[in-house]
């Protein structure tokens, strides 16, 4: 029923050739809080169905969720490339750019390797690094540690997640960096870490 309310009460995307809504909370609330609401919702919107002439126009929507859309059925269909899908990490919404680096995985060769590392340091989006460092986890010598170590007081949950999967996957070399969900606890935890790497590198 939720699921229906939240169509119902969605607002149409801008262009007219995606169906999908755009979940207005606001609406939807409103609506939960009128006395005289039906006991049932009706679906007024028909079951959404992105036809393959209108993904290679929509993938460059203005708006972010039809990008976001088009790139899922691409990526669903395996109707893009690698190339293709590095341009999409340039794309100004976070959403479309996690798609298109959850997707890539783990770099292919050294080559992107070092551009994993690039676009992750100039990345603003947490979960997109997350993303990043996750195919960077894959197949990490130890002698990339000079690139994880500053990447272990990170906000995101996630990032730090690998951060602490990299360490464990080397304990005798590295020390153990503790997992936590406290934002208060990241610099704490990360400090046996770091004391370390200054008293052995710098």
């Amino acid at each position: 029923m939720l699921r229906d309310l939240l169509v119902e009460h969605g607002e149409p995307l801008e262009s007219g050739d995606n169906l999908a809504p755009r979940i207005n909370v606001k609406n939807a609330i409103r609506y939960m809080n009128r006395a005289d609401k039906p006991r049932y919702i009706t679906k007024t919107l028909p079951m959404i169905r992105i036809k393959n002439q209108n993904l290679y126009s929509t993938i460059h929507s203005m708006d972010d969720i039809e990008r976001a859309l088009s790139l899922t059925v691409l990526v669903e269909r395996g109707g893009l490339s690698r190339e293709e899908l590095w341009s999409f990490t340039k794309d100004s919404s976070a959403i479309v750019r996690k798609i298109a680096v959850s997707t890539l995985g783990e770099p292919m060769n050294e080559r992107e390797r070092k551009l994993y590392w690039v676009y992750l340091m100039n990345e603003t989006e947490g979960g997109v690094r997350g993303w990043y460092m996750h195919g960077l986890l894959q197949n990490a010598p130890k002698e990339e540690i000079h690139n994880w170590i500053n990447w272990s007081t990170d906000i995101n949950w996630s990032v730090r997640w690998c951060v602490s999967e990299y360490l464990a996957q080397y304990p005798e070399y590295f020390p153990h960096l503790e997992k936590t969900q406290d934002p208060d606890a990241i610099h704490i935890k990360a400090l046996p870490l770091r004391q370390w790497y200054t008293a052995l590198f710098l």
